[in-house]
């Protein structure tokens, strides 16, 4: 960073791509950047207040954010992390041809209009989705090795790794005790990181310092401890609240959080989607470098409404990736399971407020969506979010405009002007100047998708003033598509039932159509080769700590039946989600020594009871578990099919599939009944060494050399230890910065004329492919 502050000097193998992204056009760039970075270039200093939850902090006076870079082919990613670093940004997972980065947001169009990027996306805030159980999934059974439905023989997760993503664990729970491989805390400032992730952050705990005290330095981040409640479901090993895969080992990873530490949100979770696909990777490098190697499943109780909810978001992407060993073959002994989420309305049920999914559906004429942000108090968007944001999906072929109006009780305040696909942002007040809006549609056609991409944002001072508005999102022309309100929870935004809730007039002369609950499966759960996770009610009954037995939850859910909180599919693409359903309520589980709970909450002094899709999903990674224990070379296709095949059906999921159930409720003893029994140590030597890892210098980009299978910066004596454009300053070797080469300072030359630019950039081109092609042969010798 002190390199970044001090001024920027550019070696000559990227001289050409900068001054290149400083000739390209501000909408050539605009087309690769995600919206909500383009929201943080417009204000950065304000973005690192109003946007924490999107990982937006000042670093010594520079604004930085976190998001994936997709470049166009894998053999570019050190070219444009070379170009990120000099920049002053960070390349940690390296996943084919995405990266997970943080960068300077003044360098983010730059970076963008480089011709090897395809699209940055940044990073999205996620938040969680949160004994008897055992019981209806037939668990009980596999654990014991017989019973009325399996005589498959006995499984509990012996020689698997369980991997959980989530808010961290306590690690002295007894329910762990000789379980934890290791634990990476990602919020401690410098503790080095991890080995696996070059240029990450955080706190390793491995060895003694699981047993000796040193770990508890790193309790549950959450004031609910979700991640421990969470592992204690997958693998937790006490003999009354006995998890999935009591005998499988666990490696843990708390997420780095945006700084909402400590706020009344922070009880579940926010943290960033870059982060969560740091978290996967570290997991499952760790059980490739195991002896003998070993199976792991990782479970992800979190997800996010911001994305196309198609598959093709960077994060998706990268989420697929790691499951995948080259082309289309995909690795052994590994597997994802996301729970569905928490969003469907259902559970507020009430007959004015939809949902937070509106589907968009019209050939011509006008039609709103009528929603609200900060309806409820106790609710903070504005705190938290910066306000409530609107993501908009539409069709290639969609010809409509976006605009909003805002009302406040049944007075009409102001009718923005609608926007067309590719129209630049626009930021407008409303008639009292109480509140703004805006809708940005620039990222029209996007670059994953080819749809056309908007966000909207509707803000005010505070969320209490807000909540005395209501907006209609009006889209008129031909157009279809989806649109999700974010934050995505019932009670902090709603779509309405179509008809203006506060009265105001219909004389503008559009339709309001409902909002609804569907496709309301969290990303990164619509991922391809992740599995989905549905909730339902596997009892309604409970004995507390004092032996009080309490009945019925508050979600209104009936026993047997789909919780009503959990989240619908299907995918934006139509796919079926989720793939299975597992109790999610209520459900006793490990309780971190964190933990306020009153006793009737509490099973016994370490376990309590919690809910939602974020109990499911562990269920369903815990018998992933079990049948990596019979067969450790299992592919993730072949695991989804079999949970898909041999989950049950009833009277209350119906024909299936379907986009509630999914293909009905697990069924663990079926699953593993039916995997054909090996003794196989899964290999994936993609996971092997480190990201950002090398054999030869080759291998690195300009300017660094490979030591210990890490590229690393050169270091140096004198100026002859330095590649060609060089010099050796206190003992490293860095760009040149004389005057005229395309090693010069970025910002000497982009004061001068753009032509200058242009013709200086040509020359540089010429330079650096012959010198790269030199360059490239004489350290491959």
């Amino acid at each position: 960073m002190k390199k970044r502050l001090e001024g920027l000097k550019v070696n000559k193998l990227i001289g050409f791509f900068l001054f290149a992204a400083l000739t390209s056009s501000v909408a050539f760039a605009e087309t690769k950047v995600d919206p909500f970075f383009q929201e943080m270039m417009a204000n950065p200093k304000a973005a690192a207040t109003t946007m924490k939850a999107f990982g937006v902090k000042s670093m010594e006076g520079v604004v930085m954010a976190d998001g994936f870079i997709k470049v166009s082919d894998p053999s570019f990613v050190p070219i444009v992390k070379g170009i990120l670093e000099n920049e002053g940004g960070t390349v940690r997972s390296i996943i084919g041809d995405i990266m997970t980065a943080s960068i300077p947001v003044d360098t983010l169009e730059k970076i963008g209009a480089l011709d090897e990027v395809v699209y940055i996306e940044s990073a999205k805030p996620m938040d969680s989705k949160m004994n008897y159980a055992r019981i209806p999934t037939k668990v009980d059974q596999v654990q014991a090795g017989g019973g009325a439905d399996y005589t498959g023989g006995a499984f509990n997760g012996s020689g698997v790794i369980v991997g959980v993503v989530d808010t961290g664990i306590d690690c002295e729970h007894a329910d762990f005790a000789g379980k934890i491989l290791s634990y990476w805390d990602q919020n401690i400032n410098g503790g080095g990181g991890v080995a696996e992730i070059v240029g990450s952050n955080g706190k390793e705990y491995t060895g003694d310092e699981l047993t000796d005290g040193s770990c508890a330095s790193s309790p549950d981040a959450s004031s609910a401890g979700h991640g421990t409640h969470v592992t204690g479901i997958a693998a937790g090993a006490n003999a009354t609240y006995t998890g999935v895969a009591p005998s499988s080992k666990i490696i843990s990873v708390q997420l780095n959080e945006p700084s909402l530490k400590g706020s009344t949100y922070n009880a579940y979770l926010t943290a960033l989607s870059t982060s969560v696909a740091d978290g996967v990777n570290y997991i499952f490098r760790k059980a490739q470098a195991q002896s003998p190697k070993m199976p792991a499943v990782v479970n992800l109780s979190i997800g996010t409404s911001l994305g196309a909810h198609d598959g093709t978001s960077l994060f998706e992407s990268s989420l697929d990736g790691l499951l995948t060993e080259s082309g289309t073959t995909e690795k052994e002994g590994r597997a994802i399971v996301n729970a569905a989420g928490n969003e469907n309305a259902g559970i507020l049920e009430s007959s004015t407020y939809a949902g937070i999914h509106a589907t968009i559906s019209q050939s011509s004429g006008g039609y709103a969506y009528e929603f609200l942000g900060g309806y409820q108090s106790g609710y903070d968007p504005v705190l938290y979010f910066g306000g409530t944001y609107v993501d908009i999906w539409l069709a290639s072929g969609s010809s409509c405009t976006i605009g909003i109006n805002a009302y406040k009780g049944s007075t009409p305040v102001y009718q923005m002007t609608p926007i067309s696909a590719g129209g630049s942002n626009q930021s407008e007040p409303v008639g009292d100047g109480v509140v703004s809006m805006y809708v940005n549609f620039t990222d029209s056609p996007n670059a994953l998708n080819g749809k056309q991409h908007a966000i909207a944002k509707v803000t005010a001072s505070t969320s209490s003033i807000l909540g005395q508005y209501s907006f209609d999102l009006v889209f008129t022309g031909a157009c279809t598509g989806n649109a999700w309100l974010y934050y995505d929870s019932v009670y902090y935004n709603i779509f309405t039932y179509a008809f203006n809730l506060y009265g105001t007039n219909d004389a503008l002369g559009y339709t309001y159509v409902n909002g609804d609950s569907n496709y309301t499966m969290t990303i990164p759960a619509t991922a391809n080769k992740v599995v989905a996770v549905g909730s339902y009610m596997a009892r309604d009954a409970w004995t507390s700590l004092a032996g009080t037995q309490y009945q019925k939850s508050l979600t209104h859910s009936i026993v047997d039946d789909l919780s009503t909180f959990t989240s619908l599919g299907p995918t934006a693409d139509n796919r079926t989600k989720p793939e299975v359903t597992a109790p999610g309520e209520p459900i006793v589980s490990t309780m971190a020594s964190t933990v306020s709970a009153s006793d009737s909450q509490k099973g016994d002094t370490t376990h309590y009871k919690m809910q939602g899709s974020s109990m499911a999903s562990p269920h369903v990674a815990g018998t992933v578990a079990l049948m990596l224990n019979k067969n450790g070379c299992l592919k993730a296709a072949t695991i989804k099919n079999f949970l898909e095949t041999y989950a049950d059906t009833d009277s209350f999921t119906g024909s299936v599939p379907n986009n509630s159930w999914g293909y009905g409720k697990l069924n663990a003893a079926d699953s593993v009944t039916n995997v054909t029994a090996a003794t196989c140590a899964p290999n994936n030597p993609s996971e092997d060494g480190t990201t950002g890892s090398c054999d030869t210098d080759s291998d690195c980009e300009y300017g660094k050399i490979c030591q210990s299978n890490i590229c690393v910066v050169r270091s140096c004596t004198t100026d002859d230890d330095c590649e060609s454009g060089q010099t050796c300053t206190s003992g490293t070797c860095t760009s040149s910065s004389s005057s005229g080469g395309c090693g010069a300072d970025i910002g000497e030359k982009s004061g001068n004329g753009s032509v200058f630019v242009a013709l200086f950039g040509i020359f540089c081109f010429i330079i650096t492919l012959y010198g790269t092609a030199a360059y490239k042969k004489n350290r491959s010798k």
